[in-house]
């Protein structure tokens, strides 16, 4: 049998539930299994513990043998006869930084050549073996492109906007990027800027991002006072408000900068444009067979409140069917059944089931309307309708 283990990299969750979704529905090809995991940052936390806890062994790849050594992978080859096996962490950016794991190879959807090089460090990471075929995929587009035609698509995330100087003239990767940019996925696009004067960033996804950089690292002079603004003062320059950016901490005088919070209110360190932040929780119903979706709140009914109390939602989940995650020669890999890990950890850690829900069945979502839907082989997802 032939086996591999591969990423499928796309930059954000919904669209990444819809497309597991949808490689569920068509299934596999005749003479191929796939085991498909997904992996994003939108689950309960002792579910997404589980999963990495999982990954993390299977993609140590320093003994290239190891892997089939592991009981759940060597059960998955020995049941299932096809001759192709595929192994895919179907996965969002919280693939890319932080994890030590090693792909055989890639597929990604591209949203910065930051991105693309953490990536490339995900693929063959712990194998010396000289890889003589490409092994990383890139798309000539992303999804936003299609989704939001005419505006901005390398943003959220990316360097991109939709007005001004950080506007793409366009979107294929393959005039954003040059050849040599994309045989080899290295760090040196990143760290070796071109000369200012040969910089094109509405032209170059690579400018883009050096100078988007440069512009929120380095203090900008102040522009002259053009001479209807002398005219207006009465033959007084005036005074420029400097452009806050990162330089503002040791470019303003330290009265201004760091005894007061306003560079933080004015840059926030994630700009989520007013959307409420939600602190939700499963936990085991009554009969302690299954779990039900409740809120953290305060006494006051106040959200993320400092003693949180809880109100049922359970309303709110709508729970995916098994059914939608199962197809033709899938499955899927990396699931794990939330009430026995929570009956396992609440042992090992010697608290009640209800205490170790609390604390480890965690999970923060934008707040949405209409609730959620759930399923621990997908995590949760906004409900549209």
């Amino acid at each position: 049998k032939r086996v591999s283990f591969g990423l499928l990299r796309l930059a954000n969750i919904e669209p990444l539930v819809e497309v597991a979704l949808a490689l569920y529905r068509l299934g596999a090809p005749e003479g191929m299994r796939i085991h498909l995991c997904v992996y994003h940052s939108q689950y309960p936390l002792l579910l997404r513990s589980a999963i990495e806890r999982q990954l993390d062994h299977a993609l140590k790849r320093h003994d290239p043998g190891a892997v089939f050594k592991l009981a759940d992978i060597r059960q998955r080859l020995d049941a299932h006869p096809e001759a192709d096996q595929l192994f895919i962490v179907l996965g969002s950016p919280v693939t890319e930084v932080g994890r030590d794991h090693d792909y055989d190879w890639a597929v990604v959807e591209p949203s910065s050549m930051r991105s693309l090089i953490q990536l490339a460090g995900r693929v063959w990471r712990h194998r010396s073996k000289v890889c003589n075929a490409a092994n990383i995929h890139v798309l000539a587009h992303n999804l936003r492109h299609y989704s939001h035609a005419g505006a901005a698509a390398y943003c959220k995330p990316g360097y991109e906007e939709d007005n001004g100087q950080f506007r793409l003239s366009e979107h294929d990767l393959a005039k954003l990027l040059t050849p040599e940019e994309l045989e080899t996925i290295d760090a040196r696009p990143r760290i070796v800027a071109r000369p200012i004067a040969d910089m094109r960033p509405q032209q170059r996804l690579v400018d883009l991002e050096h100078e988007r950089t440069r512009w929120q690292m380095l203090p900008t002079p102040p522009a002259a006072p053009t001479a209807e603004a002398i005219r207006r003062a009465r033959g007084a320059a005036l005074p420029q408000r400097p452009r806050l950016n990162a330089s503002s901490w040791w470019h303003e005088p330290a009265g201004d900068a760091l005894l007061t919070g306003f560079l933080q209110q004015q840059q926030p360190f994630r700009d989520d444009a007013g959307r409420k932040e939600v602190d939700l929780v499963l936990l085991p119903n009554e009969d302690g067979d299954d779990f039900e979706l409740a809120m953290l709140v305060d006494s006051h009914g106040h959200l993320r409140g400092a003693k949180p109390q809880i109100a049922k939602v359970n309303d709110l989940c709508h729970r995916f069917a098994n059914s939608a995650v199962q197809g033709v020669r899938i499955a899927a890999w990396g699931i794990a059944d939330y009430m026995a890990e929570l009956e396992r950890l609440a042992t090992d850690r010697d608290m009640s089931i209800e205490d170790c829900a609390r604390r480890y069945g965690t999970v923060t979502l934008r707040d949405h309307a209409n609730g959620w839907h759930f399923h621990p082989a997908l995590g949760f997802v906004p409900r549209r309708s």
